[in-house]
């Protein structure tokens, strides 16, 4: 299983949406070599992914940690793939960002489906507006836009981004304050 809501370099689809690079087809194509088995490459939701998974719909998902889903003892988990900085990227115009407070009463981009353990209890208790978008591309440019005060992003994808685009604004990266969380496959 794999969503278009992985940000680049992770997922990479084609105009057609199939699956047709990054880091997921990769993995996923050495699994299948590995096993001798063919791969049928499931565009689905993240909010999804995880029932998918325990329905047996999905055999495999990657670029998940046991803490962002309700269920890990239903998985199996392979060895840590990477670990994965969060960060938060603002406009160089704005305050810096040290900690969760600097971060109460304002907007947040986030993606549909994603887990943010560092903020959840903020979003819940209405201290961080969180405001989804389908893709860090489209926060990005929200960003740019000020209709958001901060976006939610991995390393990987942030800088592969900056990388191949250009934005309405300059954009400043912070490291979240807790540990780079490892990043596995559910099986």
């Amino acid at each position: 299983a794999v969503s278009d809501t992985n940000a680049v370099p992770f997922a990479i689809f084609n105009s057609s949406g199939h699956l047709s690079g990054g880091m997921a087809k990769d993995i996923l194509d050495l699994v299948a070599q590995e096993l001798r088995s063919k791969v049928q490459y499931l565009d689905i939701p993240r909010a999804r992914l995880e029932p998918w998974l325990v329905a047996g719909e999905a055999e495999v998902g990657c670029f998940l940690n046991p803490d962002w889903v309700s269920q890990p003892q239903r998985f199996d988990w392979t060895d840590t793939l990477f670990f994965s900085r969060q960060l938060i990227i603002r406009r160089r115009d704005s305050a810096a960002i040290r900690g969760l407070a600097d971060l109460y009463y304002k907007r947040v981009g986030t993606t549909f489906g994603f887990v943010y353990p560092e903020l959840q209890q903020a979003f819940t208790e209405r201290l961080i507006a969180r405001d989804d978008a389908h893709s860090l591309q489209s926060n990005l440019k929200r960003l740019a836009q000020r209709r958001l005060d901060a976006v939610m992003a991995v390393d990987l994808s942030y800088f592969y981004l900056l990388d191949r685009e250009q934005f309405d604004a300059e954009f400043v990266a912070e490291p979240i304050w807790s540990e780079p969380p490892g990043v596995f496959c559910a099986v």
